[in-house]
């Protein structure tokens, strides 16, 4: 059993998702396994994951299913203590995993690591800080919208079996997965510096606008 498994799901961004592999095989910390779920792509996505030669690498195909249904795949297949989720257009910085588990160690009772992370326009190569950390994160909080983005999660893999995983059929499921993990009394702390890159197509896209952020 290894301490961390890493899930990225993926859809046709063979383009993309090489830069997400590189970023969790480079982490500081190395106890983790690193699962691809490739959910039905038709361009050459194979081919760009199998390319990395690593034993911690694990490459699974499904028919399309979407993002939920991917990332349950992965779920299920995992056998790290904790779990930890990465879009595939996104990317973890490199003490990502260290920081996190040094944060659930100094906690033992907390469930759920976040972190803050840096908003990325990959039109222009700029980022800023987003992401707020709160003191204490209750369902109060969560009420109000989500409070913090998947790709900066580690989560403890007890905790999603308890409550299920992401719903598959459902928008805003990482949203309705926080509250139903916050009703099952998990408890929610942060990383205060960013974990994560966060990147965005363009200028237009609202993605980060679903989250509360701060420049």
């Amino acid at each position: 059993m290894c301490s961390v498994s890493v899930i990225i799901p993926t859809h046709n961004r063979a383009h993309l998702v090489a830069e997400a592999i590189d970023s969790v095989l480079s982490q500081t910390f190395t106890d983790f396994e690193l699962i691809v779920v490739d959910d039905g792509s038709i361009d050459n996505t194979e081919e760009v994951v199998r390319s990395f030669i690593d034993r911690r690498l694990k490459y699974l195909k499904q028919t399309n299913k979407g993002v939920s249904a991917a990332r349950n795949t992965g779920i299920e297949t995992a056998k790290g203590e904790f779990i930890a989720f990465l879009d595939d257009d996104d990317l973890f910085l490199p003490a990502k995993l260290s920081l996190q588990l040094a944060r659930a160690a100094d906690d033992p009772t907390a469930g759920l690591v976040y972190g803050k992370y840096l908003s990325a326009i990959r039109s222009e190569g700029s980022m800023k800080a987003a992401g707020v950390c709160h003191p204490k994160l209750e369902l109060r909080d969560l009420l109000l919208g989500p409070a913090f983005h998947w790709s900066t999660v580690l989560i403890r893999r007890t905790l999603l079996e308890q409550v299920g995983g992401f719903e598959e059929n459902l928008g805003g499921e990482d949203w309705e997965l926080a509250l139903r993990l916050a009703l099952a009394g998990c408890q929610m702390i942060c990383v205060s510096e960013p974990v994560s890159i966060v990147r965005r197509q363009s200028i237009s896209n609202t993605r980060d606008l679903q989250y509360y952020s701060q420049s």
